[in-house]
């Protein structure tokens, strides 16, 4: 994939290339406020046409594809029903790529059909946007914070249901302000800042050049992948076996009996107890890698645990207390999320 685009306004001058392998189908976008990154999506989108957009998505040029668009507002028209919201892009497609049924299951919309948009919430009505913009069947999907109002379950479910379409042969272009989101689901991932992509590749290496510079300690987080060794719904989380030990996660991200979720540094806490003492489930034995200087009464511990990486964010007091150091063996752990 190489795409490349221009534009210039008052308050924002665009000069965004992208280039990323041409298999890439899933791509996170991500940057500060102001970036560009709306504008980025619109001018790919054909909305803008002061932009000068060139390139090609593998073997597709950009500026001649079927391209759909999901605005953080849904945009539904207010005179038809869910239903028929859907049924209109469906006719539009021109030729029909994904079941109609299939994609209201996925979006989770089935109990949806016979509302009007005004009765709607906002995260039911990012669902309805996203199984339109689907239903007409583009070439390339470009999604702007497209789950933000959703709780954390149905966010997950809606972003498997993306991936797998994904993996099925439609690209994707996601901006998220949501770091975890894009580790998780996206397999390469841009940074933007000021008009221009300043990072890009692989997302686990966007991150680890990330990490140094996210302005606060409590931004920071890990990836953490293993074989899945069980779903447990009675529980209702699943097992990972993760450097020898097993862990348990609400809503990890699956592929072929693989797994990976993410762990805040915040959420991790660090003792020298054994690794079974606690009522918390989730405990890896760890070396600490390095103790950083406090920033705000707060101390970053970074985590080595075999080949995974864990970030702890702790209190000073409890650094002063505690007197964490290089080179000890400690356990981590974390609640069941």
């Amino acid at each position: 994939m190489e795409v490349v685009v221009q534009a210039a306004w008052d308050n924002l001058q665009l000069n965004a290339s992208i280039q990323l392998p041409a298999t890439a189908q899933f791509i996170g976008l991500s940057g500060p406020s102001g970036a560009g990154k709306s504008t980025l999506l619109r001018c790919l989108a054909g909305l803008t046409g002061s932009a000068k957009v060139t390139g090609q998505w593998e073997n597709s040029r950009i500026a001649r594809v079927r391209t759909g668009l999901v605005f953080q507002d849904s945009l539904l028209f207010p005179h038809l029903s869910v239903g028929q919201n859907l049924l209109l892009a469906a006719d539009f497609a021109k030729q029909q790529t994904y079941h109609f049924d299939e994609v209201v299951l996925g979006c989770k919309c089935n109990h949806l059909m016979t509302r009007m948009p005004n009765t709607l919430s906002g995260g039911e009505a990012q669902r309805v946007a996203i199984a339109r913009a689907i239903l007409n069947s583009p070439q390339i999907l470009l999604l702007d914070e497209p789950v933000s109002a959703l709780d954390d379950t149905l966010k997950h479910d809606v972003l498997k249901y993306l991936t797998k379409l994904a993996r099925s042969g439609l690209k994707m272009l996601m901006v998220s302000h949501d770091l975890r989101e894009l580790a998780l689901y996206s397999e390469y991932m841009a940074w933007m800042e000021q008009g221009s992509i300043v990072h890009q590749g692989a997302s686990n290496d966007v991150l680890a050049q990330l990490t140094p510079s996210m302005p606060n300690f409590e931004q920071q987080f890990s990836v953490l992948k293993g074989a899945l060794k069980a779903h447990l719904p009675e529980q209702a989380c699943y097992a990972i076996e993760c450097e020898g030990h097993t862990l348990y996660a609400r809503h990890p991200v699956v592929s072929k009996e693989q797994a990976m979720l993410t762990i805040d540094a915040r959420d991790v806490s660090i003792d020298r107890q054994e690794a079974n003492a606690s009522s918390i489930v989730n405990a890896m034995p760890c070396v600490i890698e390095s103790v950083s200087e406090s920033r705000g009464g707060q101390v970053m511990i970074n985590l080595m645990c075999g080949r995974s990486r864990l970030f702890a964010l702790i209190s000073q007091l409890s650094q002063e207390r505690l007197q964490f150091r290089e080179g000890e063996a400690v356990t981590a752990r974390f609640k069941l999320r």
